[in-house]
């Protein structure tokens, strides 16, 4: 039987919380999570960084293995967005 392949995300999630890489696996998270928000404020999102901010870090800790995935990138700023009342302005990463 052959094994199907790895996804992006559990590929980034393997090396992440390898014991060989220079960051710890929390200091990747917060980086996902800048790069996320900066990402959704370029968007054109009616809301400052810091509103964006606030409303990310304050999600449950069940959804921070969203920041993993590009669809669960999709799903962050989906929710976000319609927070702040800017429906159809999600972010969608780039998969090199």
């Amino acid at each position: 039987m052959n094994r199907p392949e790895a996804t992006l995300g559990e590929i980034l999630g393997a090396a992440l919380r390898s014991p060989y890489v220079g960051i710890s696996y929390d200091e990747a998270r917060l980086i996902a999570a800048t790069s996320l928000v900066s990402d959704i404020c370029a968007s054109g999102i009616d809301a400052d960084f810091e509103a964006v901010w606030d409303f990310l870090v304050h999600l449950p800790d069940n959804m921070l293995p969203m920041l993993e995935t590009p669809q669960g990138w999709y799903v962050l700023s989906a929710m976000i967005a319609d927070n702040f009342g800017s429906t159809g302005r999600v972010v969608v990463p780039n998969i090199h």
